[in-house]
């Protein structure tokens, strides 16, 4: 093993590669040199024992609860199996009403920030599950760690449009230090204490944390460039390969989501 290589193997498990640039240029040279090749493949498996993840969910204590506890189920396993962690949260961090709580993964991220937290948060809504347990989590993180936000796109085709239901944030990256803060920023300035105590009807503001987030991004299209958005075949679609997303208003009982939880726990490898 070269020494070179054992230099940059350990930076890889004492530092974020993104950050770095003089890593970045040492790696890069790295892997231009005829041993390249046959390095490459160490040093990935070097950076992804490095990747820290933690799966986040939130749901309200009334419509959403029931779906949460069954998606957990395999959430949660997935989560042990990988190495990762699991943080679910229910209630309502800001609001007076059960829908309000669509707001808390605002909070929950920024929580996360302000506790120093350097890893990956997959924020999943209470209806989207880990479909595939074997899904080779690290590795994805790993090849994609250059991204600060991992989602789909939205219903247009603005480069500003992600849907919130499903979104990978990289909090080892400046980029995502940025995108949390604002978006913060954004619910605290636009989302006045008296909005929240006379919007009893769901969705009666007008505003909710998507269109907070779209807002973000759109002002800040210097942002662009370290959002990935995702095939729909993987993420945040009822027929999505890994991460799959069934709407509430697609599941007509209760039973159906624990069966489908079940079946999935079921097919998890020991």
């Amino acid at each position: 093993m070269s020494l070179e290589f054992r230099v940059i193997r350990d930076m890889v498990k004492t530092y974020s590669f993104d950050q770095h640039s003089e890593f970045r240029r040492l790696y890069e040279r790295i892997l231009s040199t005829p041993k390249g090749a046959e390095l490459a493949p160490l040093l990935l498996k070097t950076r992804e024992n490095n990747i820290v993840f933690k799966v986040v969910q939130t749901a309200d204590t009334d419509k959403y609860f029931p779906m949460l506890i069954e998606t957990m189920k395999t959430n949660k396993l997935f989560c042990q199996c990988h190495g990762g962690g699991y943080e679910a949260f229910l209630g309502v961090k800001r609001g007076y009403y059960s829908w309000q709580a669509t707001f808390n993964r605002i909070v929950l991220l920024s929580e996360h920030l302000a506790s120093g937290y350097s890893g990956w948060i997959l924020y999943l809504d209470a209806d989207a599950f880990v479909a595939d347990p074997k899904f080779d989590i690290k590795s994805y993180l790993s090849l994609h760690s250059g991204y600060s936000l991992i989602g789909v796109s939205g219903a247009s085709a603005g480069p500003w449009d992600i849907n919130s239901g499903v979104l990978f944030f990289n909090f080892g990256t400046s980029s995502t230090v940025q995108i949390v803060k604002a978006w913060s920023a954004a619910f605290h300035m636009t989302v006045k204490e008296s909005d929240l105590q006379r919007a009893e009807t769901p969705w009666s503001m007008g505003i909710d944390d998507q269109s907070l987030l779209h807002r973000v991004l759109a002002e800040r299209s210097d942002l662009n460039d370290v959002l990935f958005k995702e095939n729909p075949m993987v993420l945040n679609s009822s027929y999505a390969t890994f991460v799959r997303q069934i709407l509430a208003l697609q599941l007509l009982f209760c039973f159906e989501v624990r069966s489908l939880s079940e079946r999935l726990v079921s097919s998890t490898p020991e």
